[in-house]
């Protein structure tokens, strides 16, 4: 019996716990997403409270907060009145309403309601950013710093709210501004994304003053804990960002030389990163530094080689190749594209710039063989095709020439093929030095990738 008895108490339990405990962890839910910033949950759980409990002051409040950060400025001013309504004098409820007013640019309305929670006893340092902001969109700039002044001397601050006030200070009072922004920086348990923000805008500010070398010097020591702790999944970010500064440099390049030193440093002590290479590649490049980019290739073959496949080696002739091209020198041009073919008998490109060589020097005959061993390597290869029709049309072959024109459609490559047409037309015909700066564009000279 008593068994039955204890059994019933507890189904009785039972039904009527959930009922209460649902009502406080809604509440407690929409509470902790709002304060983890996400604003969809944190709606949901509090309007289902809302619906539960229409008088509850705190709930009220928590949801017009989330309207607020959504930007739902209508039905937040709605939920506010009613949380008004049960408590007039509630400094949460004038702190939001002054929010409310601040979003929609009443700056006079939102500083009425913040100075309330000064006559309530309520003032603390994020009432006083509150304020300092209003005042500073208010053209109020006086007062702003004052209000600022007074918040800083909150020693209670979370860490957010600190840096706030010391973004904030950085826009008052600009001949602080970097000390203030190195302050907010130096804040023990700043979350993430407020990190983010103040990296943003003390780069902003650098910037603005011209202090791009700053900037630089503070990637490069981000990138030597990246490269000290051999994480290199961050690396690419870290490389490439400055780019974007240096561009807006007095002197561009004078700081982008000074960058690119300090890669080459680096890269001494980690040769192996190739990130750290590729970025080194890419500045050399832009500064048309090829002697300095040939010189970094000569050192990786020398000390790389012993480990690189054929296919490998191939590659880094070729690459030598590209740059002696982009500069002019055909021979030593064609001595490496030819070193790349014997390491690789299947490189094409080697194996077509080095016809393309012969054929400027005056020698069809041995472009021919070149062009010949790229059809036999690649059937389909039209432009090799119309080559050899080029070739063939300097070597007076006029019939073979224009039989391969007949064979490769009008569309593909109509310039080739108006330059093949072109010598077929001629009556004299001698070698041109200069054809192969017309065959290999000069975009497509370097034809890797850093």
């Amino acid at each position: 019996m008593n068994k039955i008895w204890i059994s019933a108490t507890l189904c009785l339990l039972c039904g009527l716990m959930p009922a209460a405990a649902q009502e406080a962890s809604l509440y407690e839910q929409g509470l902790k997403a709002l304060k983890q910033g996400q604003y969809a949950e944190a709606q949901t759980a509090l309007e289902a409270q809302a619906r539960l409990t229409p008088e509850d002051l705190p709930t009220l409040q928590a949801l017009a907060e989330t309207y607020l950060a959504t930007g739902k400025l209508a039905v937040a001013e709605a939920t506010l009145k009613a949380a008004h309504k049960l408590d007039r004098n509630a400094p949460r409820t004038h702190f939001l309403l002054g929010e409310l007013h601040f979003a929609r640019g009443d700056y006079e309305k939102a500083y009425s309601h913040y100075r309330v929670l000064e006559y309530l006893k309520q003032a603390n340092g994020a009432l006083y950013y509150a304020q300092a902001r209003t005042l500073q969109k208010w053209g109020k700039a006086e007062e702003a710093r004052t209000a600022l002044q007074q918040g800083l001397k909150d020693r209670s601050l979370d860490a957010d709210t600190q840096a706030r006030l010391l973004m904030l200070q950085a826009e008052l009072a600009p001949e602080t501004a970097e000390a203030s922004l190195q302050a907010a920086l130096a804040l023990e348990g700043l979350r993430a994304d407020r990190q983010r923000e103040l990296r943003q805008v003390q780069t902003d500010y650098y910037l603005s003053t011209g202090e791009v070398r700053v900037l630089l010097k503070q990637q490069l020591q981000r990138l030597d804990a990246l490269l000290q702790a051999g994480d290199e999944s961050s690396l690419a970010s870290v490389l490439q960002q400055p780019e974007s500064w240096i561009a807006r440099a007095d002197n561009p390049d004078l700081e982008r030389m000074f960058y690119l030193t300090q890669l080459e440093q680096r890269y001494e002590r980690y040769p192996d990163v190739a990130l750290l290479r590729q970025q080194i590649v890419l500045q050399l490049l832009r500064r048309e530094r090829y002697e300095d980019l040939l010189a970094l290739y000569r050192q990786e073959l020398i000390q790389k080689s012993p480990f690189w496949s054929d296919r490998e080696i191939s590659s880094a002739f070729q690459r030598m190749a590209d740059l002696h091209l982009k500069m002019g020198y055909l021979q030593f041009a064609f001595d490496n594209y030819e070193r790349a073919s014997e390491k690789n008998p299947r490189n094409e490109l080697a194996l077509k710039r080095m016809g393309i060589i012969h054929l400027a020097a005056g020698s069809p005959g041995e472009a021919l063989k070149l062009f010949r061993k790229v059809l036999e390597l690649n059937p389909v290869a039209l432009e090799t095709r119309l080559l050899l029709a080029l070739t063939l049309a300097y070597d007076r072959k006029d019939e073979a020439a224009r039989s391969i024109l007949d064979q490769v459609p009008a569309s593909e490559y109509p310039a080739l093929r108006g330059q093949v047409q072109a010598v077929l037309a001629m009556p004299q015909r001698q070698p041109d030095k200069e054809i192969w700066r017309r065959l290999i564009p000069e975009e497509a000279i370097l034809s890797f990738t850093p």
